[in-house]
């Protein structure tokens, strides 16, 4: 995590950052994803729909809040922008689009970089972490038109069950 405080005379373990910087967790998450998506569901890359949709459905899954998200999913739609901007300047990711694209066609793919920075990891803690968006991402597939999406953004829920 050097490169990422190359202006700090310290240097903090990765998960301490993390908990600490909601920036850095919010983007670690990110990078996660697009890993996952592309390694494990061999796709080339992974649009920002699909990056906020498993984004939201971990954060459902592990919050407290059981108040409908859709203010969350749209503060988080405004915010990944600024998330991609910082993780393509690290060189972690590359966006695959034109300016004037939607954001809804923009994708987005891991660097080797990327790839290495995540391979690279020893943690358990961040390595537990990994396993939980794996497990995610595994048991609620991408479907833009998911009933349980649907429900947390706009309902809410009760458990952490479906």
């Amino acid at each position: 995590m050097k490169d990422l405080n190359k202006n700090s005379d310290y240097e903090l373990p990765l998960e301490l950052e993390l908990i600490f910087d909601n920036k850095k967790l919010d983007m670690f998450e990110y990078i996660v994803i697009i890993f996952l998506a592309t390694s494990q569901f061999k796709k080339r890359s992974v649009s920002i729909e699909q990056m906020v949709y498993y984004y939201t459905i971990f954060f459902s899954l592990n919050s407290k809040s059981k108040t409908p998200l859709i203010y969350k999913y749209n503060k988080d739609m405004k915010k990944i922008g600024e998330y991609l901007i910082s993780l393509s300047s690290l060189k972690l990711v590359e966006v695959i689009g034109t300016v004037d694209q939607p954001l809804n066609r923009i994708k987005v793919k891991l660097t080797n970089y990327g790839k290495e920075f995540i391979e690279s990891i020893e943690s358990e803690t961040l390595l537990s972490f990994i396993s939980d968006i794996a497990n995610v991402m595994e048991e609620y597939s991408y479907d833009k038109n998911s009933p349980y999406l649907s429900k947390i953004l706009y309902e809410g829920w009760t458990t952490n069950e479906n």
